[in-house]
């Protein structure tokens, strides 16, 4: 008799189980059957295909997103070809020239200290103060800061600093994109991944 009362208390559980009515989910992480588990389920498909949906939206060149993109780029990263004052455009020829520049062009001891002075910012590339290394854009902004000082007579290091700033963003696109677009990227807002049409850098290092 209390065989079967038994063996029937746990068909009945077993059929409870099967229909969804029990949850076997507990504190020690044990997983879910049933409609819970189907919830789950759902939630997650539904999860991944609004990341598709943002992402696709994103790279959509007339959704918002890409179009708030297109808008920051031409605000802050200098187009190709454009000018660069001085006689300059934003382009690879002009940056061997200015590499050229750091090397031919000579400053006496008042003009390295406003060059130092200038250049005391960090590069993308290496993480290095500008003035103290001769990377390869690096060197290009010692030649544009060069040429100012030497050939155009300018002694104000934030105009120098500010000129060698938007030679870095030209030579730095996506890492100041990214920058720009920190808190949106973080929160969804933007997908990274329109950011992936951006190259890395312009010349080398």
């Amino acid at each position: 008799m209390k065989f079967g009362i038994i063996l029937a208390a746990f068909a009945l559980i077993a059929l409870l189980l099967i229909s969804g009515c029990v949850n076997s989910d507990d504190s020690n992480g044990g997983s879910k059957t049933g409609n819970a588990a189907l919830a789950d389920s759902n939630a997650k498909i539904d999860g991944n295909a609004n990341a598709d949906a943002n992402a696709a939206k994103a790279k959509d060149s007339n959704s918002p997103a890409a179009q708030y993109i297109i808008k920051l780029k031409s605000e802050i990263i200098p187009a190709e070809g454009s000018d660069a004052n001085f006689g300059l455009k934003f382009d690879i020829n002009t940056f061997n020239a200015l590499v050229k520049y750091r090397y031919n062009i000579n400053l006496d001891a008042d003009g390295q200290k406003i060059l130092e002075d200038a250049l005391n910012i960090v590069s993308p590339c290496c993480g290095a103060i500008v003035y103290k290394c001769d990377c390869g854009h690096d060197a290009a902004l010692k030649g544009i800061a060069k040429l100012m000082i030497k050939n155009y007579g300018i002694t104000d290091a934030n105009a120098i600093r500010e000129k060698a700033l938007e030679w870095q963003h030209y030579f730095f696109p996506r890492y100041f994109m990214e920058k720009a677009l920190k808190e949106k990227i973080a929160s969804g807002e933007i997908d990274k991944s329109v950011l992936d049409e951006l190259p890395n850098q312009m010349g080398k290092c």
